[in-house]
């Protein structure tokens, strides 16, 4: 549509405006041009003079060239105080006067209070329209914590964005979807943002039906691109083909890169979805994302405590509460997974956790209440890992009491599990009504046990035998905990259903997967009991098979990782393979390992002690907690579970 105005050679009548386009309340009650200078936002009138802009009807985008100037001074105050979200293109902002070029800063806490006294004595002045500027905006909190905004432009200088980034990504996928759009919006907020509520569905829903450009196209297109991966789970969209979800995910990306440009808080929004959007596509562009939403989230001020801000809605507090513990929840696994420090500290943040009652509301079905006690459960549990990731990244030998810190945490995890709800506990598995989220929340539990494990292990390697008497039997010990653990995880995997594993999940899952298995490899390979070598590598067959039957976008990673050192270590001792049905692609891969290992068998003959003459080559696994084996003795390298000893 051509936004400029039509007019005729020599005319001398003013430009041709459509009547189509209506203009805000303000400017047609003074009967003044309104210029839009981005869908959804204040006009240029409104916002130069800091007052609401509101729309009885629908609005569209059109620039003009004559800008009428206004004969009233009297406006509205700014109300520099104000922090109220409006739609969900900005559910929440750090102050009012927030434009299309603007954005809200944090300032750190000792300025703030600096800032408060300067703001007292010094007032603004008033320009020449009557209205009251301000650079910095202030939000009423608790006495003695001030929570100050500074604002900045949100565009870099001399450089041209898109004022509505994401916008030809959007079509596109909607192009794709055809009249199927709708019916995936509402499978995300029926299965995915139940478990992980980073957007307000009511205020989504709402603007949606008021004017569909409400919504932020880079936030769509990871809507549609996240839900994909649960197209089976609708009765109406599984009638259909699914879009090709590689194509979805780079159109979505590319948007995600467009709204970093000028990002704002939808922008956290976008790149959670897209951080935990499945199947994991790019290791190194998540780990690259995650970095910058810590700090763009930071400097939106999502990690101070909002429930004392008195100029804010409960309904912005709670987004604001799950926002925050959505990307503590990301940043810390992804650090697990990825085997890199995470980007938050604990101590930098008093965001409290969020409750049941925040994220459903009255109206919300009981299967959706239990699947957001799952994300909170999931929150804290990630505190968990959060107090004991510095355990696995600390690289000054100074902590004197990690063996304390570690029963502390075997303490925690301890009571965290006595805390669950019956319908989130291990044993709710086999009944009727599974709650979603629940598979991923006992997943990550046993997870963390094999990393809490891992570093009791690494601290009894580094005691002094003649100065603990008992060193060697708590190695013996620790590492047959450590195997017990990895032996959990993999029976628990090799039991999930189907149901189980359409459900919600995060995407470090995958990693997570491939760590254990890793763990578990090692263990048997230092294992001297035959019976105990074949009980775990038939474990680990047995999940590979499962893995391979299932076609789990989240085993994928560990079958290509995984699969052959298993069936070599399998062939070794003897174990027969699990039938299963593998792809065409894998079939010729365990076909040519069948052979290789059937011929390693026949020439081999298998000694209680040969498993221990086996290692792995480094190359063929991805070991993210490589950092974790260092601290076996130099003399032997392979530990006796029998007699304790290298």
């Amino acid at each position: 549509m051509n936004s400029h105005p039509i007019s005729t050679p020599g005319s001398s009548s003013r430009p041709y405006r459509s009547h189509k386009v209506p203009a805000c309340d303000v400017c047609r009650k003074r009967k003044i041009q309104c210029r839009i200078d981005e869908a959804g936002r204040r006009c240029r009138f409104c916002r130069e003079r800091d007052v609401a802009c509101h729309f009885s009807q629908k609005e569209d985008i059109r620039e003009s060239t004559n800008q009428p100037r206004s004969k009233r001074k009297a406006m509205e105050p700014h109300q520099g105080t104000r922090v109220r979200p409006h739609s969900v293109s900005e559910p929440v902002a750090g102050g009012d006067g927030i434009s299309p070029d603007e954005s809200s800063v944090i300032m750190n806490p000792t300025m703030a209070e600096d800032i408060e006294v300067v703001e007292h004595y010094l007032p603004p002045e008033a320009n020449k329209d009557g209205a009251t500027t301000k650079s910095y905006s202030l939000v009423p909190s608790v006495q003695g914590k001030p929570i100050i905004y500074l604002t900045v432009p949100k565009r870099r200088r001399g450089l041209r964005t898109d004022s509505n980034p994401g916008s030809a990504q959007r079509q596109i996928l909607e192009q794709v979807l055809g009249l199927l759009k709708e019916a995936v919006i509402r499978l995300f907020f029926e299965h995915l943002n139940p478990c992980f509520p980073v957007v307000d569905e009511a205020t989504f829903w709402r603007d949606w039906e008021q004017d569909e450009c409400k919504i932020p196209s880079a936030l769509l297109c990871d809507i549609y691109a996240s839900t994909l991966i649960f197209w089976e789970r609708s009765p109406s969209l599984r009638l259909h083909i699914r879009p090709d979800m590689t194509f979805a995910w780079n159109q979505a990306v590319m948007a995600l890169q467009e709204d970093f440009m000028a990002p704002s808080i939808t922008t956290v929004q976008s790149a959670l979805l897209d951080l935990m959007g499945r199947p994991v596509l790019s290791v190194t562009g998540n780990i690259v994302n995650a970095g910058r939403t810590v700090t763009l989230a930071n400097s939106l001020g999502l990690n101070r405590d909002p429930t004392s801000w008195a100029s804010s809605s409960e309904n912005e507090k709670n987004v604001r509460v799950r926002l925050w513990w959505g990307l503590v929840i990301n940043d810390f696994w992804s650090s697990l997974a990825h085997g890199i420090p995470s980007n938050i500290c604990p101590s930098n943040y008093d965001t409290p956790l969020p409750s049941v009652a925040s994220i459903a509301g009255q109206s919300a079905t009981e299967a959706m209440k239990r699947a957001a006690s799952s994300f909170v459960h999931l929150c804290s549990l990630t505190q968990i890992l959060a107090d004991l990731l510095p355990l696995v990244y600390s690289l000054k030998e100074t902590q004197n009491d990690i063996g304390k810190k570690i029963r502390r945490l075997e303490c925690d995890l301890d009571s965290w599990e006595d805390s669950l709800p019956d319908f989130l506990r291990m044993d709710s598995g086999a009944r009727a009504e599974h709650v979603n989220g629940s598979s991923n929340l006992w997943f990550c539990f046993l997870s963390l046990k094999v990393l809490l494990c891992r570093c009791a292990f690494r601290d009894s390697c580094k005691s002094d035998p003649n100065v603990t008497p008992n060193g060697k039997e708590t190695k013996n010990y620790r590492l047959a905990m450590l195997r017990d653990s990895a032996l959990t995880l993999t029976l628990y995997v090799s039991e999930l259903t189907g149901t189980q594993m359409n459900e919600f999940w995060i995407s470090y899952a995958t990693h997570l997967l491939v760590s254990s298995t890793t763990v578990l490899l090692r263990c048997t390979i230092e294992s001297a009991g035959i019976n105990m070598k074949q009980r775990c590598t038939g474990e680990l067959v047995k999940m590979i098979c499962r893995l391979q039957a299932s076609h789990w976008d989240l085993g994928e990673f560990c079958l290509e990782r995984c699969t052959e050192p298993v069936m070599k270590l399998a062939a070794a001792l003897g174990i027969a393979q699990t039938p299963a049905k593998p792809s065409s692609q894998q079939e010729r891969s365990l076909i040519e390992q069948s052979s290789e290992s059937a011929q390693l068998a026949t020439n081999h003959t298998v000694e209680p002690s040969d498993g221990l003459n086996m290692f792995i080559p480094a190359d063929s696994l991805d070991f993210p907690w490589e950092t974790l084996w260092d601290t076996l003795p130099e003399s032997t390298g392979v530990w006796n579970y029998d007699s304790g000893v290298f």
